[in-house]
């Protein structure tokens, strides 16, 4: 089977849509250690595009790609494997999007490492053009008693260069967990990880979005929450170095006119939520949820567009990773 990766532009508006160009760029064919399975969103650092796929690589078990625009109008793209896992102690099955700082990309394997239980890495960039990408493990997960395991979302950017993600399991509760991952104080020394918070639930797959100027994060849990129809919580940071961050639950699905099952979600500057549900028609749904406007009061939840006719491309914004309003 080919898979073909291409983009794909969705858009709510009042105004009639407007007929959009589609554009395969590059088809993932696994052969000659080519990726297979990309699963989660493409980032930019200029005019490339960078991207992970499940399986595929030189020893099937993932990579890491580039694709370059053409020099010239209507030429092909140019993909380079940048890195293929071995399925190791350096990870496996990429699931996790990347996230790039400077010039190196940050990224999460649900297998693989110590405990073959994922890893957190980073992907340095050749000293000398054609030179081959270095790949750190930063954390092997699942080594530690209560260790998260097997993250599958893709890692956010917080302050100083710390890093936040999500495990689908493990943790006290064996449910998922929250983490940071702090880089080292001097150069090739170790990073550090702390776990935030621990489910019941289950985060499964779900990422976190964080706000930058107060430091909280926010995320989803699929099928948790106080109607057992999922949520969306918050996690606040201690106001003393090295406490317990606080879990807020600031909206409970019902599984009535709002749907369920909510999905990743994405911060606005404005401060608003943005993501996707189940929906009430099971075709899916795309919602806000603004803070309130009196701190303590209930956050404002809307319902801003449901599919109702169309399962394949409800199916396509419940799987998406929002990465930019």
């Amino acid at each position: 089977m080919r898979i073909a990766l291409a983009a794909l532009i969705l858009a709510c508006a009042t105004h009639p849509a407007q007929t959009q160009t589609f554009t395969t760029i590059h088809n993932f064919t696994g052969a000659s250690a080519d990726g297979f399975s990309p699963y989660s969103p493409l980032v930019r650092s200029g005019k490339v595009l960078y991207g992970t796929t499940l399986s595929g690589g030189a020893y099937n078990s993932g990579a890491v790609f580039s694709l370059a625009p053409p020099t010239s109008p209507g030429e092909h793209w140019t993909e380079k494997i940048l890195y293929s896992f071995t399925g190791g102690l350096d990870g496996a099955g990429p699931e996790a999007g990347l996230v790039i700082v400077g010039e190196v990309l940050y990224g999460a394997t649900n297998r693989g490492g110590a405990a073959n239980l994922g890893t957190a890495y980073s992907l340095t960039p050749p000293q000398s053009p054609g030179g081959p990408w270095t790949e750190t493990v930063l954390h092997s997960f699942g080594k530690e008693k209560f260790d998260g395991t097997t993250p599958a979302a893709t890692l956010v950017l917080g302050s100083r260069g710390t890093l936040y993600g999500t495990t689908a399991g493990g943790g006290r509760h064996n449910g998922g967990t929250v983490f940071q991952l702090s880089p080292p104080k001097s150069p090739g020394g170790m990073w550090t990880e702390q776990i935030l918070d621990t489910f019941v639930d289950g985060p499964r797959t779900t990422g976190v979005a964080i706000d930058l100027v107060s430091g909280i994060l926010y995320g989803t849990i699929p099928s948790g929450g106080s109607q057992a129809q999922g949520s969306i919580f918050s996690l606040t940071p201690p106001a003393v170095p090295g406490a317990a961050w606080t879990e807020s639950e600031i909206y409970s699905f019902t599984g009535d006119s709002d749907g369920g099952e909510p999905n990743t979600i994405l911060l606005a500057p404005s401060g608003v939520l943005y993501g996707a549900s189940h929906g009430l028609h099971s075709h899916g749904a795309a919602f806000s949820l603004a803070p309130p406007a009196v701190p303590g009061a209930a956050w404002i939840f809307t319902i801003l567009h449901e599919f109702k006719d169309s399962p394949d491309v409800a199916i396509v914004f419940r799987r998406a990773r929002f990465s930019a309003l």
